[in-house]
């Protein structure tokens, strides 16, 4: 009897095993992981050549069509980068991650790859899909009150700080369907700002005006208005003089404002790359706070290089030889 009990089977819940053994039968002609990791090493899919270098940042042609921007890439002479724009699937531009390697015009460029996943298709069956490895920065709490480079290295040390969590150096734009409507002010402690202009959680605001227009102050008495908030703080000095740098950085500890402010530094004489890695880098760092639920003020001491860029990579597109163009739209 025991026996008959458990032989008894409910037909309305036993698996269709023999749809599932067709849809993993097909598994013979899709790729498998292991035929996937073998082209990725043994093909040149991934290989792209640097056709223009500078200002810490290069074009590359003929690098992978399906990886997105944040993708690291390797240079042939050990270098490293990563994707900031795709001008089409062959073309893009690469932000330069290390100083020390110089990278020249004409070497090989590769995207790396952190592993192979399988994905089932009911249709399809099984296929491969490469993961590509992204350009991170350290945003850990330990960020707190340190004077650090876009790694998150504080001045004088080797190693970065903060590095048990970490945000994607170009992270995904929410769209526009998951992001909250914005409800909250942000008092920044400036009277006129507050009642004029009030800046909500949410929102971005650009402060311009002339030369010696008190601009520097107005910035850092926003962070010294998070004092006793739950807000955290990310200033990024961007190109200034060693003399004006120290200057915010006193009126942020007189303030006490540094015990929650991470200061992220692209000193004065800092190409455009260098400046924009540590724009982008404060904002991980802030967007990393977000993501677990927090709120964050990002400030900015100057902006200018953004536009820069652009225009700068506008026109060395358009010094390249147009026969080069032509070939990587061939291909």
């Amino acid at each position: 009897r025991r026996s008959m009990r458990r032989g008894a089977v409910d037909a309305s819940t036993e698996p269709e095993w023999d749809a599932a053994a067709m849809l993993f039968g097909k598994s013979g002609v899709a790729p498998t992981q292991q035929e996937t990791q073998q082209k990725v090493e043994a093909e040149d899919v991934d290989i792209g050549e640097v056709l223009f270098v500078g200002e810490g940042m290069a074009i590359v042609r003929g690098s992978s069509k399906d990886a997105p921007v944040g993708t690291m890439i390797r240079f042939e002479n050990g270098g490293s980068g990563c994707f900031m724009w795709k001008r089409s699937e062959l073309e893009c531009f690469v932000l330069i991650l290390e100083d020390e390697t110089p990278v020249a015009v004409g070497e090989k460029a590769t995207c790396i790859v952190g592993g192979v996943q399988q994905i089932v298709d009911e249709n399809d069956g099984p296929t491969s899909q490469r993961i590509w490895t992204k350009a991170t920065v350290a945003a850990g709490g330990a960020l707190k009150g340190k004077l650090v480079d876009w790694q998150g290295r504080p001045q004088g040390a080797s190693e970065p700080v903060g590095t048990d969590e970490t945000q994607e150096l170009f992270g995904e734009q929410l769209q526009m369907d998951e992001r909250e409507s914005i409800s909250e002010a942000l008092t920044t402690g400036l009277r006129g700002l507050d009642v004029l202009t009030p800046l909500g959680r949410g929102q971005a605001m650009l402060v311009v005006g002339p030369q010696d227009a008190g601009r520097p102050l107005a910035v850092t008495d926003c962070i010294i208005g998070q004092a006793g908030t739950d807000v955290r703080c990310v200033y990024a000095s961007v190109g200034q003089s060693a003399a004006a740098e120290q200057d915010a950085l006193a009126r942020l500890e007189a303030g006490g404002a540094l015990s929650y402010t991470t200061v992220v530094i692209a000193p004065e004489g800092a190409n455009l790359g260098q400046q924009y890695r540590t724009i982008c880098a404060a904002l991980a760092i802030a967007e990393g706070t977000r993501n677990k639920g927090g709120h964050a003020l990002v400030v900015l001491n100057d902006a200018s290089c953004m536009p820069n860029i652009w225009d700068y990579m506008t026109k060395a597109m358009a010094q390249l030889k147009p026969m080069e163009w032509e070939q990587s739209d061939s291909e």
